[in-house]
């Protein structure tokens, strides 16, 4: 995509020659030909005739791919990201790590991906389930849970730096008590 506005932005400058396109957009001969039929296709530039030469000049489509582009990466990320998203971090494709030393709010948080409010007092699997568990030194270290309106994966990290902050001491206990949910069940199965 860098290279396409590259392009257009050499063509809406007034360089409409090939060659000339090729030396400012600092891009091989081949490629430039494939963009110049992608960017026709797309109707972003036109191709005109001046004898045997051809000029290529920029169109509305083209002016508006170039502020759009220009506009979405001069602003700020974080201004998409919502403030109870801080304390998150993307660590592959699907899963995220919330460290809830982190998260603003006592209870709830959204899931990175699409938003949906987690909530450890929502035991009905509708929102969120619980994957997997981490227990360190017999206290609760880490929780992962799959969103159930995306299918992410969200690893729920800092229960054991919870305890010194008393203000999250209810969040943790909540979180406690819903693994403990989680695990009472397989156990029985397994005594079984």
């Amino acid at each position: 995509m860098e290279t396409v506005v590259d392009i257009l932005k050499c063509i809406n400058d007034g360089v409409g020659k090939p060659t000339k396109i090729m030396y400012r957009a600092n891009i091989g001969w081949n490629p430039l030909r494939k963009y110049l039929r992608f960017m026709l296709d797309q109707e972003l530039i036109t191709a005109k005739r001046k004898g045997q030469r051809v000029f290529y000049e920029i169109t509305e489509k083209g002016l508006r791919s170039i502020n759009y582009v220009e506009r979405v990466k001069d602003e700020p990320l974080l201004a998409y990201i919502p403030q109870s998203f801080e304390g998150t971090r993307v660590i592959a494709k699907g899963m995220y790590e919330v460290d809830l030393t982190k998260t603003e709010g006592e209870e709830d948080f959204p899931c990175p991906k699409c938003g949906t409010e987690i909530s450890p007092q929502d035991q009905t699997d509708k929102t969120y389930q619980i994957v997997e568990t981490s227990i360190r030194n017999k206290e609760l270290a880490e929780i992962v849970l799959k969103c159930m309106n995306c299918g992410s994966r969200i690893r729920l990290v800092g229960f054991i730096d919870l305890k010194d902050v008393s203000s999250k001491d209810k969040l943790r206990e909540m979180y406690k008590r819903a693994v403990l949910d989680y695990v009472t069940p397989i156990l029985r199965k397994e005594v079984r």
